[in-house]
């Protein structure tokens, strides 16, 4: 990872990001956070001008007014995912990454709506810790390409189950790779 120090400007952005929550913050705090990166006030635009959102007329060409429409629940997820794919342009391993952060967004979106259904337990946290699970595995394709095309290797030629694949390859599995990173 210390190969590649653009990841720490990425997760502080990010951490800005989510930090700002409902319960505690306002839609103009996050607002003013989405507009320090002009690439990312542009790019949330576009949703939110969407003929999804017809209904509220005239185009909405501030991100205050996309935040009040869009809602902190929505946008917050929505910017984080900018990033990221923004992040990943120039990536080798843009397909992988790719597809595995869709997995594990729509899968903490789902488990986040599931979480609703269940009484004592705060969505928001489910959906957060749900992201974080899949953490490891986006952290191996990203750092560790040649360490994860031969975990796909053991995967399909020596028809190894997954976490045992990446612990003889990476001496752990991905979960606790994605915890081992971020409780740095």
């Amino acid at each position: 990872m210390e190969r590649k120090k653009d990841f720490s400007v990425v997760a502080q952005h990010v951490s800005k990001l989510m930090q700002q929550n409902p319960k505690n913050s306002s839609s103009a705090q996050l607002a003013k956070i989405i507009l320090k990166d002009q690439a990312l006030s542009s790019k949330l635009l576009r949703p939110v001008n969407s003929s999804a959102y017809d209904s509220f007329g005239d185009e909405i060409r501030t991100v205050s007014r996309a935040v009040a429409i869009l809602g902190m629940e929505h946008v917050r997820p929505l910017s984080v995912g900018i990033i990221m794919f923004q992040h990943l342009k120039d990536s080798e391993q843009i397909d992988a990454l790719k597809s595995n952060a869709c997995c594990f967004f729509l899968s903490a979106t789902l488990t986040k709506s599931l979480a609703g259904f269940i009484h004592g337990l705060d969505p928001e946290e489910v959906f957060l810790v749900s992201m974080f699970h899949k953490l490891g595995r986006q952290i191996s394709i990203y750092y560790l390409p040649d360490e994860y095309e031969e975990i796909l290797k053991q995967i399909r030629h020596k028809s190894l189950r997954e976490n045992k694949a990446t612990k003889h390859i990476l001496s752990m599995c991905f979960v606790e790779l994605g915890k081992t990173v971020a409780n740095k």
